[in-house]
């Protein structure tokens, strides 16, 4: 695998991580708000890691439709978990333009 697609990757794995650690301290504080902001904001990270890895470019989609880009990253998803994917979405959605 490239190099650069490689430290891509990593870059978005690992920003993905620390959202998801500081989405917990937040959840143990009764922050749930910007922990669910956060917790999609870790998932949309990880589905571009994996957009990366499949397509192999660094020129990731720029949206923040969850279910979007796990379609453009070809997984199977469940009705479930298309719905639940829309429910991070409209969230973020709405905590960030109310």
């Amino acid at each position: 695998m490239d190099a650069k697609i490689e430290k891509a990757i990593e870059y978005w794995v690992e920003t993905a991580n620390d959202d998801q650690k500081t989405s917990d301290l937040l959840i143990d504080n009764g922050k749930y708000l910007w922990a669910l902001f956060l917790l999609h904001l870790s998932l949309e990270k990880l589905l571009k890691a994996l957009w990366i890895k499949k397509h192999q470019s660094t020129s990731q989609p720029r949206i923040h439709n969850l279910r979007r880009l796990a379609e453009l990253c070809e997984l199977e998803l469940s009705d479930d978990d298309k719905d639940e994917l829309m429910e991070f979405t409209d969230f973020h959605l709405e905590a960030r333009y109310p």
